[in-house]
């Protein structure tokens, strides 16, 4: 029982993580994208980046 719920806990963890990567990836573009130009440049590629390590992080979870 203890390790199906260990099991249910990393999937629920890891769609979380990857829902949150991605919703919050196109959450801070569209900040971004109604501040000045250069913000545009500064937040756009770190929104990505860290969206890309919550989805890996997820997936990873998802695999184990």
């Amino acid at each position: 029982m203890g390790v199906l719920l260990a099991r249910t806990f990393r999937v629920v963890l890891g769609i979380l993580l990857c829902g949150v990567g991605g919703l919050g990836a196109i959450a801070l573009m569209v900040v971004t994208i109604q501040q000045a130009w250069g913000w545009i440049f500064l937040v756009g590629p770190v929104s990505i980046l860290v969206a890309v390590l919550l989805i890996r992080a997820g997936t990873k979870l998802l695999a184990a």
